[in-house]
């Protein structure tokens, strides 16, 4: 016999009533969870991972069949395998999310929100199952039989951070739940206020509760350009082989995307779409090691973001003027997955658009979910514009991209390249130099 949760997780259950294992479920006492602090600000928070993990073989459910004296006729349900593997998270999701709200916690999705912008997390959160135990007995009012049940689970919580790239905590709970009056075999509705109750004890949990609330201190929110702000610009074009090495995976939350390096003081340019609202970043470099950035300025209309960081590659040169019709381009990002980092493609500037009041380059280059915040380069290696949208109606390719033009990004974010001296400008490259020395020899 079958039992279907609707939660991605298949249980058969096996036996008799002349099984001579029971299934012991021992609820834990309620818990109620404490207000946050007066002042005090939670940092939103994402579930991103559910899996279980337990010895096949286990008893965890024992299921009384349709008669009315619990314990006569049951069934025992054994655990296999294939239960630790769990489909969809959606479920889930939403009562993680449902119970840190009512908690006074930020979730990191709204489901019912279609059109605003989702809030991109810094901390997310892997529940990892360890032990579920379900009893069900009938239950007979006013010649109605339904069901009523118990349920307890126990969670290890991983809380990983993003900017940081590693695990920050393991939080266990346990908890529990009871239902008096459910459809018969209507396992789900346990198995949900199980993990519902463990949601409440991780918030209720201090050192979560440290977590959520001093992630916020350290994260301020992005600051609007106002004054201009002055950085150095590269002192001569990288060719299109070496330019790769300074284009970047930025993530931020649970989103991530492509940006590239505009100066030697660590000035990094991305859309504001990848950097998200969050005042720290994690920036993946293509030497394969990982740096902290801190999102300086940023503009939503134009939707273009400027960090700081420590570079660890040559910055790109910007190109003043405008990009002509048919000349050759390069598109330089990390489309659909983190391995196909620095991937580079070829195409043409198809037409310069004004739309919806604001300019881009259109390109059929090819560039995918992934590459946004990564650079437009000519045939120099010279920055055009930088990676934003592509129009897909049926959710298919038709090669119709756009990019920011690079002059109304720096617009956009207050940004003024400083002159470039001409002791810099004539100075050889070491890459230069050693040339002219082989050269010579």
């Amino acid at each position: 016999m079958r039992w279907i949760l609707g939660l991605g997780l298949a249980l058969t259950v096996t036996g008799s009533a002349a099984a001579a294992e029971s299934v012991k479920v021992e609820l834990p006492s309620p818990i109620t969870v404490a207000p946050l602090p007066a002042g005090a600000k939670a940092h939103p928070i994402s579930l991103t991972r559910v899996a279980a993990n337990m010895a096949p073989g286990t008893a965890w459910s024992d299921i009384t069949l349709d008669n009315m004296i619990c314990g006569l006729n049951r069934e025992i349900g054994y655990w296999k395998e294939s239960n630790n593997q769990i489909g969809s998270l959606s479920s889930f999701d939403r009562s993680f999310n449902e119970v840190l709200k009512a908690s006074g916690f930020v979730g990191g999705r709204d489901p019912t929100n279609l059109f605003e912008e989702q809030t991109k997390s810094d901390l997310q959160v892997g529940a990892l199952i360890t032990d579920v135990k379900l009893k069900t007995c009938p239950n007979v009012t006013f010649g109605r039989q339904t069901d009523h049940g118990d349920a307890t689970m126990d969670v290890e919580w991983q809380v990983y951070s993003v900017t940081q790239a590693k695990i920050i905590a393991r939080l266990k709970t346990h908890g529990g739940a009871s239902e008096k009056n459910i459809e018969l075999k209507n396992t789900s509705v346990l198995i949900m206020g199980a993990f519902a109750d463990n949601v409440r004890r991780l918030a209720a949990n201090d050192e979560f509760r440290r977590l959520a609330t001093e992630a916020t201190s350290s994260s301020p929110p992005p600051r609007v350009a106002q004054a201009p702000l002055t950085f150095a610009p590269a002192s001569g074009a990288v060719p299109i082989a070496g330019a790769v090495r300074s284009v970047v995976v930025i993530y931020a939350g649970d989103a991530s995307g492509s940006g590239f390096v505009i100066s030697p003081d660590g000035y990094i340019l991305t859309n504001h779409h990848v950097a998200g609202d969050q005042g720290r970043v994690r920036v993946h470099w293509a030497d394969g090691t990982d740096t902290v950035g801190e999102v300086v300025r940023a503009d939503r209309r134009r939707d273009v973001a400027l960090i700081r960081t420590t570079s660890k590659a040559p910055a790109l040169a910007l190109r003043k003027d405008q990009s002509q019709l048919g000349e050759a381009v390069f598109a330089v990002g990390t489309p659909l997955e983190k391995e196909f980092q620095n991937t580079l493609t070829k195409g043409i500037v198809s037409g310069n658009r004004l739309l919806d009041g604001l300019t881009f380059i259109q390109s059929d280059v090819a560039v995918d979910h992934g590459n946004s915040g990564g650079p437009l380069l000519d045939e120099k290696g010279q920055v055009l514009g930088l990676t934003q949208w592509g129009y897909a109606p049926d959710g298919v390719s038709h090669n119709l991209n756009f990019f920011i033009p690079i002059g109304d990004a720096l617009k956009a974010l207050a940004l003024e390249p400083a002159p470039v001296t001409v002791a810099a400008a004539a100075a050889p490259s070491a890459a230069s130099a050693t040339a002219a020395k082989r050269k010579r020899r």
